[in-house]
């Protein structure tokens, strides 16, 4: 069995750390902070506006896909149908839903993407 005697134990030994506040402490540096700071404020800013916006939008694109895939349908169903007569021809209703649909495709592809950007860089 070990004794340990306590009269043995000195005086703890004071070491001198120095801070790291004092890197901040003239005002240019403050001054740096501060605006690294706001830099950092303003992109989670930034970030949390972009969540609300993509759920806002999210919404939206879906419906409009949704609606536009419905109207397509009803436009294919009254061609087919013999007693409903749309006056266009093949090549018209064919042209017709080819653009439209680019163009809604393409809509979706653009809001999309700047909605649902990757934020971990910073940028």
């Amino acid at each position: 069995m070990v004794r340990l005697d306590l009269e043995e134990i000195g005086e703890p030994t004071v070491v001198a750390v120095q801070s790291d506040t004092d890197e901040y402490t003239s005002a240019g540096d403050d001054t740096e902070r501060r605006a690294k700071q706001a830099r950092l404020q303003e992109w989670v800013y930034d970030v949390q506006q972009d969540r609300e916006e993509r759920k806002t939008y999210a919404n939206r694109i879906f419906s409009l896909i949704s609606w536009w895939l419905f109207g397509v349908f009803f436009i294919v169903l009254f061609c087919s149908i013999e007693s409903v007569r749309i006056s266009h021809s093949d090549a018209v209703l064919v042209a017709l839903l080819t653009t439209t649909t680019v163009n809604v495709v393409g809509l979706f592809v653009i809001v999309a993407k700047y909605l649902f950007r990757d934020h971990h860089d910073g940028t």
